[in-house]
């Protein structure tokens, strides 16, 4: 069985065709054409995947299903695009949009439960029944896996350790907030925090360049945002007795997660019994892609 998938981002949409094991059988990726509106958007992916099918001998109307990421928050179960800020847009109903364009059945996340799904079926969840992906990049996004199902909660809100306040006087957050996790520990803050201390760096990659090459203002500005991940991992382990957190986004790869995993756990009740790990996505990066196929395939 193969399904069409959509990792539909704020600037990229990247469109293929997963199978059933979880191997991906073709892709692409355009910038995103927000400009047209959701229901431009979902008539660019119908036209790029009917194209990217035929050039690898797939039929998109055989396929079981179309799954896509939003970038926004989003409701599963009603298929509905909740609030995507970057865009402007509302209580859009996109599951709906996909299953009129493309006649098939069709069911929407948001970009980091779409991740989480990935990891428990074709990754790290398959020896984990309780655990936390994280992403970390531009924003701190999460999802959470419980008793081998994704959890929600009452409103689709359930996870979202990004606004965990930890620093009050801190740096504003895209929500309104202060010192949100997001605000800093994300890849901004990490670069921001470096020009604070005088490191020439425009972006946390270059950061984490200049830390790697011993520069000890850029480590102290990486160390910083690894030191409130683990502080914000810490309380959802205490909370939800989980056995690992499971990090992926381009920031993740620049920290030391060896040194996260013995912060994260100095904070945890009865850390001597237990073994909880923090852990990289073994799904790289098209977790989110693999996650939107697997909405929509069997088992």
């Amino acid at each position: 069985m193969i399904a069409a998938g959509i990792d539909f981002g704020g600037t990229k949409l990247m469109l293929g065709f997963v199978d059933q094991a979880g191997q991906i059988l073709g892709q692409q990726t355009f910038p995103t054409p927000k400009e047209r509106g959701p229901e431009g958007v979902a008539d660019f992916a119908l036209e790029k995947l009917h194209a990217l099918g035929r050039s690898r001998g797939i039929e998109l109307e055989r396929c079981v299903g179309v799954g896509s990421t939003v970038p926004a928050l989003a409701n599963t179960k009603a298929g509905m695009l909740l609030y995507a800020p970057a865009h402007g847009w509302w209580d859009v109903p996109f599951a709906r949009m996909l299953e009129e364009r493309f006649r098939l059945p069709a069911r929407i996340a948001n970009d980091v439960n779409a991740c989480a799904l990935a990891e428990l079926r074709f990754g790290l969840g398959r020896q984990l029944r309780n655990f936390l992906w994280v992403t970390v990049s531009t924003g701190v996004g999460s999802a959470l896996i419980l008793e081998g199902q994704l959890y929600e909660g009452s409103g689709a809100l359930a996870g979202e350790i990004g606004h965990f306040v930890l620093e009050p006087e801190g740096y504003e957050c895209g929500c309104g907030m202060r010192g949100c996790v997001e605000a800093i520990a994300a890849g901004p803050a990490i670069a921001r925090r470096a020009r604070e201390l005088g490191v020439q760096a425009a972006d946390a990659r270059e950061v984490a360049r200049l830390a790697a090459q011993g520069d000890p203002k850029a480590k102290a500005a990486l160390r910083a945002s690894e030191d409130y991940l683990a502080q914000a991992f810490s309380y959802a382990v205490n909370l939800l007795d989980l056995d690992a957190v499971v990090l992926g986004g381009g920031v993740s790869q620049s920290l030391d997660l060896a040194y996260v995993e013995r912060a994260m756990l100095a904070k945890v009740i009865m850390r001597e019994r237990r073994k909880v790990r923090v852990l990289p996505t073994t799904l790289g990066y098209s977790a989110a892609l693999v996650g939107a196929a697997s909405l929509v395939l069997p088992g």
